[in-house]
């Protein structure tokens, strides 16, 4: 990690120290990697918690909507087979 450019730009930067992040790497020693401080290294991860929690819960929402749409579809199709179950056995038959 020592050998980072002295000059890192804001983007470089924050791309490195999300890196960093999700490596585990402690936010100390992110902030001297990055030439940036602390608080804005703990800035950068509120950031990443954020949009993670975002992705998150759009995922839930879209299995959400996939359990929706399974169980709508299921009940139409146990309606629809049950409607012509019924409607089958009250037709006469051509027994007679």
């Amino acid at each position: 990690m020592s050998r980072t450019p002295k000059n890192v730009n804001n983007d470089d930067a924050r791309e490195i120290a999300t890196f960093l992040l999700n490596k585990g790497i402690p936010q100390t020693q992110i902030a001297m990697v990055v030439k940036k401080s602390q608080s804005w290294v703990a800035g950068i991860k509120r950031e990443y918690d954020i949009a993670s929690s975002a992705r998150e819960e759009g995922r839930q929402e879209v299995r959400n909507a996939i359990i929706d749409n399974v169980e709508n579809k299921a009940a139409r199709e146990i309606s629809r087979r049950m409607l012509h179950s019924n409607n089958a056995s009250l037709l006469p038959d051509n027994t007679d």
